[in-house]
């Protein structure tokens, strides 16, 4: 990376997913500040990347919170969160398992709007 790219909101999302992956949480935390989150909060992947992060740091009703502005802002890939090796920690969630659902059903509505056209 270059130097100029290292306050990126991207490239600290991916060093805060390094250092949770590393076991280092309050690094990852300190990556993920306030202004980290807004632009998380503003797109689908970035969203996801948070949830991804706070599930590999334990954190379970943050990840779930995150992995559900992830779908509600467009985010449909339910097949990867089924296999996501980040967010193995929230797989057995209640809310996980109703948000990919919620996935799955919208998908299953484009497609048949789709034959209907």
């Amino acid at each position: 990376m270059r130097p100029q790219d290292a306050q990126n909101f991207r490239a600290r999302m991916v060093r805060a997913q390094l250092h949770a992956v590393e076991g280092k949480g309050a690094l990852a935390l300190k990556e993920m500040d306030e202004e980290v989150l807004k632009h998380a909060d503003l797109q689908p992947f970035a969203a996801l990347d948070a949830a991804e992060t706070y599930a590999v740091l334990g954190e379970t009703d943050r990840a779930i919170e995150w992995l559900d502005r992830s779908m509600r802002k467009g985010d449909d890939r339910a097949a990867w969160l089924r296999i996501d090796p980040l967010l193995a920690n929230v797989r057995q969630h209640p809310r996980f398992k109703q948000i990919l659902n919620s996935m799955e059903f919208r998908w299953q509505q484009r497609i048949a709007l789709a034959k209907q056209q």
